[in-house]
């Protein structure tokens, strides 16, 4: 959806393309560097569905951000090598189709039950934003959202139109494979797309080609996918000569593309049997997940069993599901990692499955240590004191030339009694219909709470939001401090009940500390019992240092 809005923000006269991230960002490198911890690992997966995302949104150009260069003698680089090398296998399968189609808009894709995938994106629903991207295309159509800040609700398939042909990118979308991705595989997903009479569908990938069963109905032609992973090209045309194009494409590359999917799920197994060993020796293991390895490995076996037979398509077909059962092991035990987090984010081990050893270290320390936890370093964060507030240095920013006016200040309820009001709302009116809800118009930022290296804070609070904040806007607050800055900051969903919240900062190289809040677009919050507290490092070295060895007094 950002994607969408940045090129129509970009105008038509502009090159679109966007930065394909392959590696994690510089904040999260260099402190991970000070701390000697783990590095979050960019999963092959994440690289290729932000491929999905700039393709489904139009992007013609496309640049893969890294800041070393790949050695083949190291596995993880490799692993990403070849995550970049298939994914532009399939860019060049699809290029006369991406380079010279236009997107005529968006299907709602609908699982084997004909229920919709993407819940909630049908025409008519209460509180939808209109979308500025529709479908004449018979289906059932949606579009982005005009804010274009919440993540996609459910599968879609993006229809691009070429020369009297039509290609259907069908995607699954989630919310948590930023983090770590999920299966999303549905056994057979469904969409009905606008076509000729004589038109038939093909699915088509960089290992295969194979027809669709034609099947009219109401609108067009229904498309059936079978046993859907991740992504599918499906072109429907009627020209005969472009199929057997395709197909001498495909047979080309198809052993290529084979060997490769293959090695990076030989890759990928190897790695996630390592990081499940580093967590066998923190935590114990969630059931299901050794079932889930060896079934993986039995898979693979098959893939190597195909490939060696020439049979590619096949081979590629296994391979992929290797990757799947993997991926599948990985969230079993991430969802065991932040089932009692206030979010993914609260922990910064819990954003990647690589650092889940490190996140299983950081939680026994601090069981282990918790006696030694200052009270709250935050004196006002009752917000029982106007005066306090703004005594202690508490620091507002509104940033200049706002369409937003913004305040913070206490206020009193008879249920709550004092609390902290962050409220912004339009200067004018009429904006409201265009109104963004990824700016920040109001900033409020904690006085500084003096810390040393090595030292775990652990802030905490609770928050609601306000009676004028829009009811589409489902979070209105990010919460981020200074060690990570936002990018690594807290949105969770907000109701008008009190919900809480908990940050846990192991401290690198800083010496000051400090909490921000910052609204997003129109919105009010409320934000109360806001607690600092601080467990000092129990050595030179540090707790995070520490592999797995108790730490004494």
């Amino acid at each position: 959806n950002l994607l969408i809005r940045k090129q129509k923000d970009a105008g038509q006269l502009s090159f679109p393309w966007t930065w394909i991230q392959t590696e994690p960002s510089s904040t999260q490198q260099n402190w991970r560097n000070v701390l000697v911890s783990q590095s979050p690992f960019v999963e092959p997966e994440q690289i290729q569905h932000q491929i999905y995302a700039a393709l489904s949104a139009g992007f013609k150009g496309i640049g893969f951000w890294k800041t070393h260069q790949l050695t083949m003698d190291n596995a993880a680089d490799r692993e990403t090598a070849l995550a970049i090398e298939l994914s532009c296998l399939e860019i060049q399968l699809l290029e006369p189709f991406l380079a010279r189609g236009r997107i005529d808009g968006y299907l709602a894709l609908q699982t084997g039950t004909g229920r919709d995938s993407a819940k909630g994106t049908g025409p008519g629903k209460s509180g939808q934003a209109t979308p500025f991207l529709k479908s004449a295309l018979g289906g059932r159509s949606i579009g982005s959202t005009s804010s274009g800040t919440e993540a996609p609700s459910g599968h879609d398939a993006t229809v691009i139109s070429s020369n009297g042909s039509v290609l259907i990118l069908a995607t699954a979308w989630d919310d948590v494979s930023q983090f770590v991705p999920g299966p999303m595989f549905e056994r057979e997903v469904n969409l009905v797309v606008a076509a000729s009479e004589t038109a038939s569908a093909w699915q088509i990938s960089t290992s295969g080609i194979q027809p669709l069963v034609r099947e009219r109905t109401a609108g067009g032609l229904l498309v059936k996918i079978k046993n859907f992973d991740r992504s599918a090209a499906v072109i429907v045309s009627s020209n005969t000569k472009l199929i057997e194009s395709l197909t001498q494409k495909i047979h080309a590359m198809a052993q290529r593309s084979a060997t490769q999917t293959h090695a990076l799920a030989s890759l990928k197994y190897l790695r996630v049997l390592e990081t499940v060993e580093a967590l066998r020796d923190e935590h114990t293991v969630p059931p299901g997940v050794d079932s889930f390895l060896s079934s993986a490995k039995q898979t693979l076996t098959q893939a190597e069993f195909e490939l060696s037979n020439n049979d590619f398509q096949e081979a590629s077909l296994k391979a992929n599901d290797t990757l799947r059962i993997l991926r599948q092991a990985q969230q079993v035990c991430w969802k065991d990692a932040i089932a009692e987090l206030t979010s993914a984010t609260a922990s910064p081990h819990t954003i990647s499955f690589a650092t889940l050893p490190d996140h299983w270290k950081l939680m026994h320390y601090l069981d282990q240590q918790s006696f030694r936890l200052t009270e709250n370093l935050l004196p006002s964060g009752d917000f029982e004191n106007q005066k306090s507030i703004v005594q202690d240095g508490w620091r507002p920013d509104v940033p200049p030339k706002s369409p937003f006016s913004a305040t913070a200040d206490i206020i009193h309820d008879v249920r709550s009694g004092a609390m902290l009001r962050l409220i912004a709302w339009h200067s004018d009116p009429a904006a409201t219909r265009t109104s963004r809800h990824d700016t920040t118009p109001l900033l409020v930022t904690t006085p500084v709470v003096e810390v040393a290296p090595m030292d775990v804070v652990i802030v905490s609070g609770r928050v609601r939001k306000g009676r004028t904040t829009p009811a589409e806007s489902k979070r209105p607050l990010i919460i981020f401090d200074s060690e990570l800055g936002p990018e690594h900051g807290i949105r969770t969903e907000l109701e008008s009940e009190w919900t809480t919240f908990e940050m846990i900062r192991p401290i690198g190289e800083s010496t000051e500390f400090t909490v921000s809040f910052g609204l997003m677009g129109q919105a009010e919050v409320h934000v109360d019992d806001l607690q600092i507290r601080r467990l000092p490092s129990a050595t030179p070295s540090g707790p995070v240092r520490q592999t797995g060895m108790e730490v004494s007094e």
